[in-house]
């Protein structure tokens, strides 16, 4: 039996490895175009993940700081639910998924299926519920600390690939925009 910090460890751990099987399965290692604007903000997003599970992982070591069971429990939800989220929005997007967002050359077009129907940015929402509830898991007053950062570096790229977007559909883009009103987060943003 395994006692409730290596239960925690156990679950922060297999999350954090299924998201990275995630980006492995789908992503397409074919650059095409990125603008150096896309290769930095790539960076600060790399940094500000690290921030999300850094912070927490280095505040459960502080007194009154740790998990606690039933944050544990709502953050390995959230974890859960935002690898099947990104999960699901990687899968739709097949080959055209990329890490870093790019004009695509060839069998590029707009997707609106799945999840995309209720948000434009589903991966972005699934990323963010699972590195929020890894870090509660950990953490949960520095989880939402952390996490702060990414969160505003998210809302930031979300504006610039929206730019890309219109800039590659055009009205197609935008007619969608007005269908599908919330970016992240349905009725929120």
């Amino acid at each position: 039996m395994l006692s409730a910090g290596a239960g925690v460890a156990v679950a922060w751990a297999t999350a954090g490895s299924l998201g990275v099987a995630l980006e492995v399965a789908y992503a397409n290692r074919t650059q095409y175009d990125p603008t150096d604007s896309a290769r930095a903000m790539d960076r600060a997003m790399k940094l500000g993940f690290a921030l999300s599970l850094g912070v927490p992982l280095i505040a459960q070591l502080l007194p009154g700081w740790g998990p606690s069971a039933p944050l544990v429990v709502v953050g390995a939800a959230a974890a859960i639910l935002g690898l099947a989220v990104r999960g699901w929005a990687m899968r739709v997007l097949g080959r055209r998924y990329t890490l870093t967002p790019q004009a695509q050359r060839a069998s590029h077009y707009l997707c609106t299926a799945g999840p995309y129907r209720w948000v434009r940015h589903p991966g972005y929402l699934g990323l963010l519920l699972q590195f929020i509830g890894m870090g509660m898991m950990l953490s949960p007053y520095a989880a939402l600390i952390g996490s702060l950062p990414v969160v505003l570096l998210t809302a930031a790229r979300l504006a610039g690939e929206e730019k890309l977007l219109v800039s590659e559909f055009g009205d197609e883009y935008e007619d969608y925009r007005r269908r599908v009103r919330w970016r992240l987060l349905p009725c929120l943003y």
